[in-house]
């Protein structure tokens, strides 16, 4: 059941990018294994979570790019934290997905190992909100497989996501996302 719910989200994941043919079919990419840590840090505190559950495509031929986190998999170290996180602030029931689909500046040569940055320019989708972003990446291929990071900042006002004043002083206003994407 898990298998078959990995290939129909990917399976609409493809499809939203509109780009799935028999002739290009082969220049999809996929995550295979992925790391998101997001963190909020403040003099008072620091906050982190992690989800290893991303689900990615590029799109080899156009360099289109798209990735996929259920908001609900990130796992605090502090259970009442996460709880918080899930009903208050990112109302997880309500958004369940964040999301950011755009393009690469730099084609992917998957021939040649080689390790080289490019930025992504497209919409991210957080809490209902979505935004222009420009977001740098690091891309390595080695034997015909990939692998992308990326670090940037969510602010949270920028997504309407409403903190108490209390709890913003402990994590700040911006939110560290670092991802690694293992892609084949």
């Amino acid at each position: 059941m898990k298998n078959y719910f990995s290939l129909l989200i990917l399976a609409l994941v493809v499809s939203n990018l509109a780009f799935v043919t028999k002739k290009n079919a082969d220049t999809i990419i996929s995550v295979k294994s992925s790391v998101v840590n997001i963190t909020g840090t403040s003099p008072a505190t620091d906050v982190a979570a992690v989800t290893k559950t991303m689900t990615a495509v590029i799109n080899l031929t156009n360099n289109k790019f798209l990735f996929r986190i259920k908001m609900n998999t990130f796992e605090f170290e502090n259970k009442s934290m996460q709880d918080h996180y899930n009903e208050k602030y990112l109302e997880t029931e309500t958004y369940k997905y964040g999301t950011f689909s755009g393009t690469l500046d730099k084609p992917i040569d998957l021939s040649k190992n080689s390790t080289t940055t490019a930025n992504i320019s497209g919409m991210i989708d957080i809490h209902g909100v979505k935004k222009s972003r420009y977001l740098p990446v690091s891309i390595k291929v080695e034997n015909k497989k990939v692998t992308v990071t990326s670090t940037f900042n969510v602010n949270l006002k920028d997504h309407n996501i409403e903190v108490p004043s209390l709890v913003f002083a402990k994590i700040g206003e911006d939110i560290k996302v670092d991802i690694v994407a293992n892609l084949e």
